[in-house]
């Protein structure tokens, strides 16, 4: 974060200046002058911006604060002397209500649910002030409370959220086994429930917790074919267990090909596996996929890495429409960005620059691998797969030019001959792995 704090304080024993949480102290006069960078200018404070965490349907107080701002249910649950605000909407028109009260010198206090900072009002807070003159006075958060109704081990569950966004960006944290808490509203059970069957995961379980701390908590199973809805404060404890009809989810690189729609040409299960190994997927990444066809390569990275960018480009309108298909079903529709196209020259400006780039086994060209090294951010990883001995030729060439390694890669099966069995290789690969290190 960008953000720089300065504190003048007069203390009562020394002229220590104090970072912040806490920045500031009663016993001593202080200001703060904080550098928003970015977020509006210099802003002046007397005091820290509290964001008090509540239980749901539990009143309580808050001393100390001349303004408070929160929703109307929690407004109508705090009890204070303090004037209070109704939050505005849109959201952000909130921010300068805020900073107008920081400013005269008021003391704020926010009021949210639980861990403001667990999928809560806690991180637009942050982003807007910057972290310096937050003071968050957490409550236990729904994930804890469903943890325990649960009798699960918080390190072994996955907390996750349905709100705001479509339900299939849930697909990464769903496979065979997996413990996932997921916040959501009334309807949530249902469209999770028809997603988990699409998957092949229609043996799962799961428990819908209504208003979990409050005096109107209701804990119920929710069977799969059920249409019944729920108190908007819901979050869904959920057990994944595959159904064996379908082949499963897994974690790591490699889905099965039958997972995706596809016309028969597909980066095949094993070539995917080491090429995404080479690719090396991380959070908060950018990744371009040249070439991605039926999306299988830019799907598996968006699984891999849930809080990255991926952005996908092919010439075929009918196999972007499947790649969209697939990402639907297997990734979330957000988590891609799709696009028609010819590779370098239709590739958009607006895109941002990647960390990695995967160019598929039929566009191994070496001014279109040129191009893409260029676009590569330093420490970039690239990565290119050719099935013909031109592609072969492309990449040989642009090694010598900018060095890396080369892989061949030969996958055989077996197969039926008369009443025995043989090898039936598939056609060889040849990986181009390379680093940009300036």
């Amino acid at each position: 974060m960008s953000a720089a704090l300065t504190i003048a304080s007069e203390a009562k024993t020394n002229n220590t200046a104090f970072l912040c949480r806490p920045a500031f102290h009663e016993d001593k006069a202080t200001t703060a002058t904080i550098n928003l960078a970015g977020r509006g200018g210099n802003l002046t404070i007397s005091h820290p911006l509290r964001v008090v965490g509540i239980q749901d349907g539990q009143p309580c107080s808050v001393d100390d604060c001349d303004v408070v701002f929160g929703g109307t249910r929690h407004l109508a649950l705090v009890k204070t002397t303090a004037r209070k605000i109704t939050w505005a909407h849109p959201f952000a028109d909130n921010r300068s209500a805020i900073r107008r009260e920081l400013e005269t010198g008021q003391k704020v206090a926010i009021i949210a649910t639980g861990d403001p900072l667990s999928f809560g009002v806690g991180d637009t807070l942050i982003a807007w002030f910057g972290e310096e003159m937050v003071q968050v006075e957490p409550s236990l958060s729904s994930y804890a409370l469903a943890c325990a109704r649960m009798a699960w081990q918080q390190q072994n569950v996955r907390l996750v959220t349905a709100h705001g966004r479509p339900i299939t960006d849930l697909h990464p944290s769903l496979h065979h086994q997996a413990r996932l808490v997921v916040l959501g509203d009334g309807g949530t059970a249902v469209a999770l429930s028809q997603m988990l069957r699409d998957i092949g995961l229609g043996s799962s379980k799961i428990t819908a917790l209504s208003h979990l701390g409050g005096p109107e908590e209701q804990i119920a199973p929710h069977p799969l074919s059920s249409d019944r809805e729920y108190p908007a404060l819901t979050c869904y404890a959920v057990e994944c267990f595959s159904d064996r009809s379908q082949a499963s989810l897994t974690l790591g690189p490699g889905l099965p090909d039958q997972l995706f729609d596809h016309d028969g040409t597909i980066t095949k299960r094993d070539i995917r596996a080491i090429t995404l190994a080479k690719l090396a997927p991380r959070d908060g990444q950018i990744f371009w996929d040249i070439g991605t066809g039926n999306g299988s390569i830019a799907i598996e990275w968006a699984r891999l890495a849930p809080n990255s960018r991926v952005f996908a480009i092919d010439t075929r309108p009918e196999r972007l429409a499947k790649a969209q298909a697939n990402a639907i079903r297997l990734a979330g529709p957000a988590r891609i960005n799709f696009i028609a196209g010819n590779a370098p020259e239709d590739l958009p400006k607006n895109w941002p620059t990647p960390d990695a780039v995967f160019v598929g086994g039929g566009l191994a060209k070496q001014i279109l691998l040129t191009t893409l090294w260029e676009q590569l951010n330093s420490g970039g990883r690239l990565v290119a797969n050719a099935v013909t001995l031109e592609g072969e030729a492309s990449l040989l060439a642009f090694r010598q030019q900018h060095g890396g390694e080369l892989t061949r890669i030969s996958v055989a099966k077996e197969e039926a001959v008369g009443a025995l069995l043989g090898w039936k290789p598939s056609m060889p690969i040849l990986q181009y792995e390379g680093h940009k290190l300036t």
